[in-house]
């Protein structure tokens, strides 16, 4: 498993690699060669041909350090070949179509295409698709037939089957959060927006909350549905609950069941199962699945007495089998 870049809770940037071992559970950090990008925070990074890692995108927001800086979005894209250990920065669309600068946009492979959705940049909310073309190394911007989903960041984005890429989630702006689920064909070029049943088992927080896709379900680690400073009964423990001696919310899980996709357009959440153990709810995580389980690394959270957010370290294995 590979990380790459993200900030600290002092908006500090990042642009290390590091990589992973699951079988060891070693971390290490590679020895590459070449020009790495610089440092980003909600960039994507997304695996193709068993070989490379793409980044594309991104932004560094000005540190909390008292000194006057403009954010910074970027539109540009990074390969590292993990066979090779080099990092590459291939010219694509200099003079040709090509996405905007953004950051908190969502990702995936679809064979040899890499498949681009929304993002941000100041107060732009965006809700283009883009196509990167990995074997010619092109940007397209395909021509979307009927309703849209709106602009949005921090999303979630899956890959349903060689065709179809699964959009839950996401943010528009203040007071704008998003909870609906869309599919978009890409032989057709058409969204469908999805009928989301059992709402009262939804997720609270569908932004900056990764999303996994794994046999027909959808699963979401997100702090427990509350009112106030008490999680609500209707929630997944049955009872109130105060958050834990530490201070902080626990980390909950959240099923999407979308085994009714393709015969009815819908899905439905389930209730939750119950929470084990203490670790604190973060968002802006990383999550990946493999070996059977899912991997959740870092991310923020933020304690009751506290106002600043922290960055957190844990590394967190959860068996996949569902």
């Amino acid at each position: 498993m590979y990380i790459y870049g993200g900030c600290s809770s002092s908006n500090k940037a990042f642009n290390d690699l590091h990589c992973l071992d699951l079988r060891e559970g070693r971390w290490r950090k590679p020895r590459s060669s070449g020009c790495p990008p610089p440092p980003k925070e909600c960039a994507t990074v997304v695996a193709y041909d068993n070989r490379d890692i793409v980044i594309f995108g991104g932004w560094c927001q000005p540190a909390r350090t008292g000194i006057n800086s403009a954010a910074k979005f970027f539109d540009d894209l990074y390969i590292f070949n993990t066979n090779s250990q080099t990092w590459s920065s291939p010219a694509v669309n200099l003079n040709g179509p090509r996405p905007c600068k953004r950051a908190g946009h969502a990702a995936c492979a679809l064979g040899h295409r890499m498949v681009v959705f929304g993002g941000a940049q100041r107060h732009l909310r965006f809700n283009d698709v883009w196509v990167l073309d990995m074997v010619n190394m092109t940007w397209s911007c395909p021509s979307i037939r009927g309703k849209k989903p709106s602009g949005r960041f921090g999303h979630s984005q899956m890959v349903l089957d060689d065709h179809t890429v699964l959009m839950i989630g996401g943010c528009g702006g203040p007071n704008l959060l998003f909870g609906d689920v869309w599919i978009l064909d890409t032989n057709e070029w058409i969204w469908q927006e999805l009928e989301v049943n059992n709402r009262q088992w939804e997720a609270p927080q569908l932004w900056c909350h990764p999303a996994v896709y794994i046999k027909g379900t959808v699963l979401v680690f997100s702090v427990p549905r509350h009112q106030g400073h008490v999680l609500s009964p209707e929630g997944s423990l049955g009872v109130g609950q105060r958050p834990g001696l530490d201070g902080f919310l626990p980390m909950q899980t959240f099923i999407l069941d979308c085994s009714q996709i393709r015969s009815h357009f819908s899905c439905s959440w389930k209730p939750p199962p119950e929470m084990q153990g203490t670790l604190p709810a973060t968002s802006l995580h990383s999550v990946v699945v493999a070996r059977g389980e899912i991997i959740i690394f870092g991310g923020m959270f933020t304690r009751w007495s506290e106002s600043s957010p922290e960055t957190s370290s844990n590394l967190v294995t959860i068996s996949a089998t569902i």
